[in-house]
Formats: C-alpha cells, sequence, structure tokens
C-alpha cells in the first residue's frame, strides 16, 4: 500500500467535520504527498522522515510544523496498527522533542538568513532565473527517493515545463492556472491533475521561500478542479476525466 492510499483510508475514516477533513487533506496534498505520496509505505524509514523534517523546519512557523508533524504521525500510527510498518520515528520521543532534535528552535528558526539562500536551494540569480532551471534544479532536491523524483521529473517535463518555458520565476506569482489546467483536463484524470498542481505548489512555495516569488498561486488550486460528482449512469471511465464530468453534468441539467 502506498503512503497516499494509507493517508486517504485514515482520512476517510476520521471522525471530524468535512471542514477539518478539508483542511488536513490540503495539508496532505500541498506539503507531505509530494514527497512520500508514491511510496511504499513499508519502505518508508526513518532517515526518510528525518530529511522531510528538516525540510519542513525551515518552512514553517510551530504552528503550521506542529500541525503537520501531527498529521504524518497519526498517519504512521495507522501504519504500525495495520502491520504495514514495525516503528516509526515519532514513536521514540514527544513530538516536540522530536521537531527540537530536527532543528526547530522556536519562531527565528523558519526565518531564511539571505533572500535566496536555503540550506537546501541557491537561487543566484533570484527572481530573474527561468523557470525551467530553477525547476530542474528542484526535482533534484529535497530527496534522494527515486521514486519521488521520477514523479516530479514526469509532471514537470510533460506539463509545467512546456508551459512555462521561457518565463522568469519573478512573473510567476501573477500566473493564470488555469490557462494550463483547463486544457489539460480534457486529456489528463483528475488524480493527476491534483497531483500536477501540488507538485507545481511544492516547487513554487520554494521560490517563496528563496525570495524569488512574494506570492505562490498554486497554494490556492481549488478552484481549478471545481469539479462536479459524476452524472448518474455516466460511463466510469469518462467521469474519470473533469471536461467529461463537466459537459456531462451541463447536459444533465438541461435535459431537466
Amino acid at each position: 500500500m502506498t503512503f497516499s492510499d494509507l493517508a486517504t483510508t485514515w482520512l476517510e475514516a476520521l471522525a471530524a467535520s468535512p471542514e477539518t477533513k478539508r483542511k488536513y487533506r490540503r495539508q496532505f496534498e500541498r506539503h507531505i504527498l509530494p514527497m512520500f505520496g508514491p511510496i511504499e509505505v513499508e519502505t518508508i524509514t526513518d532517515t526518510l522522515i528525518s530529511d522531510w523534517l528538516k525540510d519542513q523546519v525551515h518552512q514553517h512557523g510551530r504552528s503550521q510544523l506542529t500541525a503537520l508533524a501531527t498529521r504524518m504521525r497519526d498517519v504512521l500510527d495507522s501504519a504500525v496498527r495495520k502491520r504495514h510498518l514495525k516503528k516509526h520515528l515519532f514513536q521514540k520521543k514527544p513530538l516536540t522533542q522530536v521537531l527540537r532534535l530536527h532543528g526547530y528552535d522556536g519562531p527565528a528558526s523558519s526565518r531564511r538568513t539571505s533572500a535566496y539562500i536555503t540550506p537546501h536551494l541557491v537561487v543566484p540569480n533570484g527572481g530573474a532565473q527561468l523557470f525551467e532551471q530553477f525547476a530542474t534544479d528542484w526535482m533534484h532536491h529535497h530527496s534522494n527517493n527515486r521514486l519521488v523524483r521520477e514523479e516530479r521529473i514526469q509532471f514537470m517535463d510533460t506539463i509545467w515545463i512546456p508551459a512555462l518555458t521561457g518565463r522568469q520565476l519573478d512573473s510567476l506569482d501573477r500566473l493564470d492556472i488555469l490557462a494550463v489546467i483547463v486544457p489539460l483536463q480534457k486529456t489528463t484524470p483528475l488524480a493527476a491533475c491534483k497531483r500536477a498542481i501540488s507538485i507545481l505548489d511544492a516547487c513554487l512555495q520554494e521560490a517563496v521561500i528563496t525570495g524569488c516569488i512574494t506570492y505562490n498561486p498554486a497554494q490556492s488550486w481549488s478552484h481549478c478542479l471545481n469539479v462536479p460528482e459524476a452524472a448518474p449512469g455516466m460511463n466510469r471511465k469518462k467521469a474519470a476525466f473533469p471536461q467529461e464530468r463537466l459537459a456531462a453534468n451541463n447536459h444533465h441539467r438541461k435535459d431537466k
């Protein structure tokens, strides 16, 4: 079972309000699944979790960092209960202590010391750097996991680099994601559309952290996938594609 499947199962079983579940789902999609989503749960190691935690410590303040670590711990606890894992990093010490061992020393730890330098990625030209150069560097950063790199490369090389080639980073805070996503929805399943935007979100968040852009347009991407439920009796294969759902839904309303 992949981490993404386990996280989905855990979230569906969670006794919480719809709004809370939506918030947790956004946290997973933006900050956890880009790294862990396709990985088989039994292959997740403490080293992999540590790498992710060190990255998160330099990106978030206390509240967001604690929330993400809690989501991660809860899903890993579920993996232990279901015997997909024998143990995990968060079982050894209290959550706050684990975060401090990974570099969190209060709000100041999340402040960058240079406009274009983080402990992970150096951007010499700042916002003037072309997107394809930045994306190529980012694709090979933050993880030594082959599956994570391959997924990043797949979506970047087939969708985002062709769409954004030649654009400077500092122009992307005005990016109209719909201009890319609407045509993509005609041929790409909904799950793949979500993953594509989630990966762009992670990439542009790095650009925000390094000071290259001031706003990440992919963080508020839910409007790009405002897809209705499949129309009654709709073919299952067609229902996987957002544009097919929209067309069938509009036709169903007209018939009424």
